[in-house]
C-alpha cells in the first residue's frame, strides 16, 4: 500500500501535486454586491457540503463578459472555502446556477478545475472533502491564527492526490454518489418519521386536554 496524507491507498497508484492535476487553482475576487445583478457570487456561507445553497448567494455588479472574471465557475469545479474558523477547509461542487445567471466564486473560496485528461471531477470532489485530506488541509495548510486563519494557496498546490486509472475514479466516483444518494434519502426518511411522530403527539396531548383522547369510564362507576 501507498499513502497520501495519511491515507493508505493501492501501492499501483501514483500521486501528482494537485497543481499539476489542475487547469486552475485559485481563489475568486471580491465581489461589488448589488441588490439584483447579472453573475451570482458564491461565498463560504453559500458552499455548502450538500451543494451550494443558492438562498446563500448574493449578486455582483458587473458590466462585461463574466468569462473574464477571476473566479468565473464552470461546471464541475470544486470550491473550497479557504478562510475563517469552522468554515475552512469545506468543500462544494458547483453544477450550474438555478436561473442561468453565470457564477464566480469570492475571495474568500479556492476554485478547484482539474484536468479531465487525468483527473475526474466527482473523483477529486470526494478525495479533498475525505477525513484524510481534511485532517491534512488543518494540519499542513493552514497559515495564520484564531479567527484569521487561511488556506495556504502554494501548499494546497503541492498537496498530494493520487491518481488511479481514470475508469477507476469513475468508478469510485459512481459507487459514492449512489452510496451519498442513498444516505441523503434514509436521512429525509428519518426526518419525516420522526415529524410524524411530533404530529401525532401533538395531537395526542391535544385530545388529553380537551378530554377527547381520555378513557372511557368502566361502566358502572362514575
Amino acid at each position: 500500500m501507498s499513502s497520501a496524507v495519511g491515507a493508505s491507498l493501492p501501492k499501483t497508484w501514483p500521486s501528482a501535486p494537485l497543481k499539476h492535476v489542475t487547469s486552475l487553482l485559485n481563489r475568486g475576487s471580491a465581489p461589488n454586491y448589488v441588490d439584483v445583478g447579472p453573475v451570482r457570487a458564491i461565498s463560504q456561507a453559500s458552499n455548502q457540503a450538500e451543494g451550494i445553497d443558492w438562498s446563500r448567494t448574493r449578486f455582483h455588479d458587473y458590466d462585461g463578459d463574466p468569462r473574464t472574471l477571476k473566479g468565473f465557475l464552470l461546471p464541475s469545479d470544486t470550491l473550497i472555502n479557504s478562510t475563517g474558523t469552522g468554515t475552512l477547509g469545506r468543500v462544494g461542487y458547483f453544477t450550474s446556477s438555478p436561473d442561468g445567471r453565470p457564477c464566480m466564486a469570492d475571495s474568500h473560496v479556492t476554485v478547484v478545475r482539474p484536468e479531465v485528461a487525468e483527473l475526474n471531477p466527482r473523483f477529486i470532489y470526494y478525495w479533498l472533502g475525505s477525513q484524510p485530506f481534511q485532517n491534512y488541509v488543518h494540519a499542513a495548510l493552514v497559515v495564520g491564527a484564531t479567527n484569521q486563519i487561511e488556506l495556504n494557496r502554494d501548499r494546497l498546490g503541492e498537496a498530494p492526490v493520487p491518481l488511479p486509472p481514470l475508469d477507476d475514479q469513475r468508478r469510485i466516483a459512481a459507487f459514492l454518489d449512489a452510496e451519498t444518494a442513498r444516505i441523503d434519502r434514509l436521512q429525509r426518511l428519518r426526518a419525516q418519521h420522526r415529524a410524524l411522530v411530533a404530529q401525532r403527539t401533538r395531537r395526542h396531548i391535544e385530545d388529553l386536554a380537551t378530554g377527547a383522547g381520555l378513557p372511557a369510564s368502566p361502566s358502572g362507576n362514575p
